[in-house]
């Protein structure tokens, strides 16, 4: 009987964990369809469109450096959403150069100004 009992014990774990491992690999690509999809299409596309060309240069650089941290639609994550946020632009400007909290500095580097007027244009 113990052998026995060994023996299932001995081929469920392994059978167990492979489950698990196969249900997580589903789940990762769900997720990571979503998030690929999320990437090519940036929020704001209607405002950008009517701006013109360089509103949507700066949007593409704010939807690939910003969404992983602030949220798909930066409506926020593990960074606070940017979309109608109550900063005025000197405050985001300062913070995209100085960094705050968790957040590093110099990130949009020489494109501060842009990146605050494209952000404070977000309803």
């Amino acid at each position: 009987m113990k052998q026995t009992l060994k023996g299932l014990t001995v081929a469920a774990v392994p059978a167990t964990l492979g489950i698990l491992f196969g249900i997580g690999v589903i789940l990762y690509g769900i997720n990571g369809h979503k998030t690929e999809e999320a990437a090519a299409k940036p929020e704001g596309t209607k405002q950008e469109q009517a701006a013109g060309g360089a509103t949507s240069e700066i949007g593409n650089f704010v939807t690939q450096n910003c969404a992983t941290c602030h949220g798909q639609g930066l409506k926020g994550g593990f960074g606070p959403k940017l979309v109608g946020t109550a900063l005025d632009e000197k405050a985001i400007v300062d913070i995209l150069k100085n960094g705050k909290g968790q957040m590093p500095k110099d990130l949009a580097k020489g494109k501060e100004e842009e990146v605050a007027k494209y952000l404070k244009s977000l309803k």
